[in-house]
């Protein structure tokens, strides 16, 4: 017997070393990877979380990825446009595994959040910005996609979104846990502005997501009085000693530059959390719901995109304390500035930017098209206007890079299409009348009276404009009214 009992040891740890590894929170989100999510909800309890809208309520259900199956986890609609009765688009789900089960965890996971991607470019702009948070060194959800099933049938492809909660902060912030506060809906101190002393106010914005929040509203209250004392007194320090500052300002222009209208630095203040790291008392601002990003004229009346200039960081909405201060103080405002030149350059050059999209949307052959569109032996660089002066001024920021040399600025929003092989109206004209008279040459084109006020306007002293021929121009002016025109 004794000659056996090492091979039998060996076999022993052989099988137990063949063992598949436990599944991890890090595979459930893994970025390249399509989950698949089965929901078990029954019909009387389906019927139940429809009639409870607007509000959102709990149901008993079961949950199952892969071999992993759970049952009595707590299942519900998740965000507002989901909670509208008359709703016929998909809605998100929101599972919280230890509901009804108490000590229930799912890969350490509390809650699982699937969002519907419906609005705007939400099935993409969200793992887009979360990479690029990440990417900066700042806390974000984890996110991939899931094919959801309900009932064993098909409902479409859903955002999986790594919830913000008890869970996401020991994962994230090792170590003793600080206060987690939720803003989904604006209220007292929402804009992060001291709104008084009394804590029932502050409670009436900011849910508590950690057992320590719950006792912890002074020092929340401290933050807002800080940031208030900075704006006044125009010192940063009280900012420095409150906030992770570099990480809110790259926070900052990230949200500006992504067009996250929905956010604190957008016309909403909520979507947002605040978590405040115990080792050194200071504050992050945690950005959440970002499936609203890269959308210009949101809901037909928001000019996202096209109305902000991220080196001016006050896109609109009412005022944020936090955010006048930084443009108020010019040491912070350049500090900003200096981030959201490094941010802007390495993630939000257009190459890069819409590399990301076409990559989170699969399209590999357009993909390789825009990687190779620059011709061998061209290159471009880029600068950045800090503040909306308008196109002179935009033209002027490019001097150092132009130097004495000559020029051409073309817009990317006008289209010149010449007829018959006449090129009298394009590029090459303005380059061949430059050449002959050593003049500046603007091309310009009629425009209706009704129109004059959107244009600038030239006075060329009533000469004949023929495509191709220089003319004196005498006076300019811009955007003037038709009468004064």
């Amino acid at each position: 017997m004794n000659h056996w009992s090492p091979t039998l040891l060996f076999i022993s740890i052989g099988l137990a070393g063949l063992q598949a590894a436990e599944p991890s929170a890090d595979e459930f989100y893994w970025r390249d990877t399509v989950q698949t999510i089965r929901l078990t909800i029954s019909k009387g309890n389906l019927q139940k979380m429809h009639d409870s809208l607007p509000e959102r309520i709990y149901v008993p259900g079961n949950f199952r990825w892969g071999d992993v199956k759970l049952k009595n986890v707590g299942i519900r609609y998740k965000g507002n446009s989901s909670s509208r009765p008359g709703q016929r688009h998909k809605r998100s789900f929101l599972i919280k595994v230890n509901e009804f089960e108490k000590g229930t965890r799912f890969l350490g996971l509390r809650r699982i959040a699937l969002d519907n991607g419906v609005q705007f470019g939400s099935l993409f702009s969200e793992p887009v910005i979360t990479d690029i948070l990440r990417a900066e060194g700042i806390p974000a959800s984890r996110h991939n996609y899931a094919r959801v099933f309900l009932n064993d049938k098909f409902i479409g492809v859903y955002g999986n979104v790594e919830r913000i909660d008890e869970s996401f902060v020991a994962t994230h912030f090792p170590g003793k846990k600080g206060p987690l506060y939720k803003v989904h809906m604006p209220g007292p101190g929402a804009m992060l502005n001291y709104a008084g002393d009394d804590v029932n106010e502050y409670k009436k914005a900011f849910e508590p997501k950690t057992n320590a929040a719950d006792k912890k509203y002074e020092e929340l209250i401290e933050l807002f009085r800080e940031i208030e004392l900075g704006l006044k007194t125009r010192d940063a320090d009280p900012l420095e000693q409150q906030l992770r500052m570099d990480e809110f300002l790259k926070t900052t222009a990230i949200m500006l530059f992504a067009g996250c209208f929905d956010q604190l630095t957008g016309w909403n203040p909520h979507n947002y959390y605040l978590y405040r790291h115990q080792g050194t008392g200071r504050w992050s601002y945690i950005p959440w719901d970002l499936d609203v990003g890269f959308a210009d004229r949101a809901f037909g009346r928001l000019p996202v995109l096209e109305g902000w200039n991220a080196a001016w960081p006050v896109p609109g909405g009412p005022p944020k304390p936090i955010l006048e201060a930084i443009v108020t103080q010019p040491e912070l405002l350049k500090r900003y500035r200096a981030i959201a030149d490094g941010i802007l350059e390495k993630h939000f050059k257009p190459n890069e930017a819409l590399e990301a999209v076409l990559e989170s949307k699969g399209k590999m052959d357009l993909l390789n098209s825009v990687r190779n569109i620059v011709p061998s032996g061209v290159t471009i660089s880029s600068v950045f206007q800090h503040e909306p002066l308008g196109l002179g001024h935009a033209v002027l920021c490019a001097a150092p890079l132009v130097g004495d040399n000559d020029f051409a600025v073309i817009l990317p929003d006008v289209l010149i299409f010449s007829e018959d092989g006449d090129h009298g109206k394009d590029l090459r004209a303005n380059v061949e009348a430059f050449v002959k008279n050593r003049a500046a040459q603007i091309m310009v084109e009629p425009v209706p009276d009704d129109q004059v006020h959107r244009y600038g306007i030239v006075d060329c002293h009533g000469a004949e404009l023929t495509p191709g021929v220089s003319q004196r121009i005498y006076a300019m002016v811009e955007k003037p009214s038709a009468e004064s025109a």
